[in-house]
């Protein structure tokens, strides 16, 4: 018990006189997302894993050394990928979300280079949708015809709202007293379908959304 009272002061005390308790950031990184539906009669329809980009602002604040409460203002983009098997036809979709994630954060390690895990909620909005790709014209029965428009959001049929669960881990090196950057790969999953399924037609289609992002970081 002396042992650990012993260690649990002295890291409070490095903590204390060293980062302060508010951290403020920016960050950045890369997305991987699936989308999942259920294709119904149109069996031959395929959905993969299309990449994209995040970025944003984070706040913390560390209630000690091991523990903080943690908001990101996020940029997030959940492309994919869509094709037909039976018919030419290809394209890409990009959607652009800002996302608001809060979250628990937990520490473990030395002064210089920690691990962490953070587990919260997120609520969001989409913002806008593009897609591009080709199809076979029938009537003029012209091949690879392209085309690159609006993804048009309809909100007769569309959910513009999405909430949902993430969680992240990573790496935290203390380069300051007053600086750390960190890694982290986070996994967001939708709890929201993307479409409204109380419409005729429509069954849930769901976003999950892997991001691997770096965070530079500012302790007051």
């Amino acid at each position: 018990m002396a042992v650990l009272l012993s260690a649990h002061a002295t890291a409070q005390n490095s903590f204390d006189a060293g980062k302060g308790k508010w951290r403020i950031g920016v960050s950045g990184g890369y997305t991987s997302n699936s989308y999942q539906k259920y294709n119904g009669y149109q069996s031959d329809w395929q959905q993969t894993k299309r990449g994209g980009a995040t970025a944003g602002i984070s706040g913390q604040y560390d209630l000690n050394d091991w523990f903080g409460l943690r908001a990101d203002l996020m940029w997030t983009q959940k492309n994919y990928h869509a094709a037909r098997a039976l018919m030419l036809m290809e394209c890409n979709y990009t959607n652009d979300y800002i996302q608001l994630p809060v979250m628990a954060s937990f520490s473990f390690g030395g002064e210089k280079v920690r691990g962490f895990f953070n587990a919260g909620v997120y609520g969001g909005y989409w913002m806008g949708s593009r897609v591009n790709g080709y199809t076979l014209n029938v009537i003029s029965q012209i091949p690879n015809e392209s085309f690159n428009q609006s993804g048009m959001i309809d909100s007769r049929r569309d959910n513009r709202y999405v909430v949902g669960c993430v969680a992240g881990a990573g790496v935290e090196i203390n380069l300051a007293p007053q600086w750390s950057v960190q890694t982290e790969l986070r996994y967001y999953y939708d709890t929201t379908s993307q479409v409204q399924t109380e419409q005729n037609g429509y069954n849930g289609r769901y976003n999950s959304t892997l991001a691997l992002q770096a965070t530079a970081y500012y302790h007051f």
